[in-house]
């Protein structure tokens, strides 16, 4: 996994390049994992990469084309029918999905380049002194070795004794995108940044040309569980993640969206820090909202889209935490509960056409399943959304009456990993 740290991937080199050595001349292909067996070839579903080409494995059922599509980005279509779908959600013509995959193959060269390197054969790239290529195809293996799983595993549950009673050090060595703080609980390590001061000045405009679009637009940008679960925070890391910018921002922003016509903006932060328990709106081995604090948002988000309707949520038991991203990333598995709850809602949506740009809050481990059971929308993931023309994004948002733009706040109005932040971004998109 790229989380691990260098040392233990230095480590892993060495004990798997040797035993590589006596095998110089076979394939990669022959000490990776075997292929997935062929689905049913009655099935209905075909699917295509990024670069137009189908998978070689499909067609495939249902079942099987939702979880492909969900986990990787992949277009597919049902064969027969005139309908298309990206991103588990967005219906489109085949004349657009074809605008996307010839607009993505020119402007990604990267993808080819990696598909260059694993056809080629470790022992040509050693005959040729090719330095990069070896470490390149080495660390390639060590990404799918069972070896290195069960050591970083080990690793990960030995330090896992002391980090769960931890209150005063992080002892974690296995990942790069979150940290620990008090008893093994985790936080997104984005809370290292802090939104500049001139950011808020040119939201106006920005806010302005979504308004333009004569279209309900829902801004829900979501807490990071650093800014609410204050209390399970290390002292040293209050210093540094101490961001009452972010608070500012998110003030200034939604007085901005009340002066505009079609804009709703969906403060959570006020929601949130009402609750008397913080730790109840997160998972510990989760940087996403438990049931509970996606209860409260989802209850925000109805009431926006329809300030006729009463909703509420009510508690219907417990259910297990989900924890995925502890153990994706710091390989620990957790058997901890958290309150389950049910929404009850008086909001009539059928007459609206509803597109959801989501982040991972709204995937469906985290929300979207209990999302789609309240009102029936088409999604987009913010992927293709960085990737696509304006062009393209006109045709997708063209037969949209109602728009729900979601994802993490930080992602959202002030730092996107280098890029543009994400509302900025889909405003210039527009004409």
């Amino acid at each position: 996994m790229k989380d691990s740290v260098n040392q233990v991937k230095l480590l892993l080199l060495v004990v798997l390049l040797l035993p590589i050595l006596f095998i110089i001349s076979e394939d990669i292909e022959n000490i990776t994992f075997p292929s997935i067996e062929r689905h049913d070839p009655l099935a209905v579903y075909d699917i295509w990469d990024e670069d137009g080409n189908l998978h070689p494995n499909g067609p495939f059922t249902i079942e099987d084309f939702n979880s492909i599509v969900d986990d990787k980005v992949w277009f597919g279509y049902k064969r027969g029918g005139d309908s298309i779908l990206i991103s588990d959600g967005l219906r489109l013509d085949a004349a657009s999905v074809r605008i996307i995959l010839d607009y993505i193959g020119n402007n990604d060269t990267g993808r080819q380049l990696e598909r260059d390197i694993s056809n080629v054969k470790l022992s040509k790239l050693v005959m040729n002194l090719d330095r990069k290529g070896i470490l390149e195809k080495t660390e390639s293996i060590i990404d799918q070795s069972a070896l290195r799983e069960t050591i970083l595993k080990n690793i990960a549950n030995f330090f896992w004794i002391f980090e769960r009673k931890s209150n005063h050090l992080p002892l974690t060595v296995l990942n790069s995108e979150i940290f620990y703080g008090k008893e093994g609980w985790i936080f997104s390590k984005n809370l290292s940044s802090c939104p500049p001061s001139i950011v808020e000045n040119d939201y106006n405009k920005y806010l302005l040309k979504l308004n333009s679009l004569n279209k309900k637009i829902i801004i829900l940008p979501v807490p990071l569980k650093g800014h609410i679960v204050r209390e399970k925070l290390l002292p040293f890391q209050m210093v540094f993640i101490r961001c009452n910018e972010v608070w500012e921002l998110n003030k200034n922003i939604r007085i901005l969206s009340e002066n505009l016509k079609f804009i709703e903006y969906v403060d959570l932060f006020a929601s949130y820090i009402n609750e008397e328990d913080s730790t109840s709106l997160y998972s510990k081995g989760n940087t996403h909202w438990s049931d509970l604090g996606l209860s409260i948002a989802l209850v925000e988000l109805l009431s926006t889209m329809d300030q006729y309707s009463v909703n509420n949520y009510i508690e219907t038991g417990k259910k297990l935490q989900n924890n995925e991203v502890l153990e994706r990333l710091g390989l620990i598995s957790l058997e901890e509960y958290e309150k389950n709850y049910d929404i009850r809602s008086t909001a009539d949506f059928s007459e609206e056409k509803i597109l959801v740009i989501r982040d991972s809050f709204l995937e469906d481990r985290n929300g979207g399943s209990k999302i789609k059971q309240l009102f029936d929308y088409d999604e987009i993931h913010w992927n293709y959304i960085e990737k696509i023309s304006p062009d393209v994004f006109s045709i997708i948002i063209d037969s949209y009456s109602m728009i729900i733009i979601e994802s993490s706040i930080e992602n959202l109005v002030y730092s996107n990993h280098d890029k543009e932040p994400r509302l900025i971004m889909l405003a210039k998109l527009l004409p």
